[in-house]
C-alpha cells in the first residue's frame, strides 16, 4: 500500500523521521505488489538452453527449475514460466545426454566384443609355429 494518499483532507504530510522505510511500497496498487522474478528461474532457463555442453548445464537447469518453482509456489518470487521452461528443457537435456551416453557405451561394448571375436577367429585359422 502506498503511503501517499491524494485524497487528504488537510495538507499535512508524514514526518520524514517517523516514516518506516519497510512500509513504503513502490509497486502500482493495481498490480497487487507482484514479487520480483526469481533469479533461479532465469538461471534454469539459461542453463537449459546450453545443453550442447555435456550434461552439467542440463542438470543445473533441472535443479534450479525445481528450486525456483518451490520459491514461486510459496509466493516469494514470480517467474513460473521461466522456471517451468528451464525444468522441462533441462530434463529433456539430461534425458538426451543419458541416452547418448548409453548408445556410446553399448557401441563400444559391441565393437570390443566383435573385435575380440574376430581376433579369436583369425588366430584359430592362422598357421601355428612348430
Amino acid at each position: 500500500m502506498p503511503r501517499f494518499d491524494l485524497n487528504h483532507d488537510d495538507d499535512s504530510f508524514d514526518d520524514p523521521e517517523t516514516v518506516d522505510e519497510a512500509s513504503i511500497s513502490y509497486d502500482h496498487p493495481s498490480l497487487g505488489g507482484v514479487p520480483p522474478v526469481s533469479g533461479k528461474a532465469i538461471a534454469s532457463l539459461v542453463f537449459s538452453v546450453m545443453f550442447c555442453v555435456p550434461m552439467v548445464p542440463s542438470l543445473l537447469a533441472t535443479l534450479f527449475g525445481i528450486s525456483s518453482l518451490r520459491d514461486i509456489r510459496r509466493g516469494v518470487r514470480s517467474g513460473r514460466g521461466y522456471g517451468l521452461a528451464g525444468l522441462i528443457l533441462g530434463s529433456v537435456g539430461v534425458g538426451v545426454w543419458l541416452l547418448l551416453g548409453a548408445i556410446i557405451y553399448l557401441s563400444v561394448q559391441v565393437y570390443t566384443t566383435e573385435t575380440k571375436h574376430a581376433t579369436d577367429v583369425a588366430n584359430a585359422f592362422s598357421p601355428q609355429p612348430l
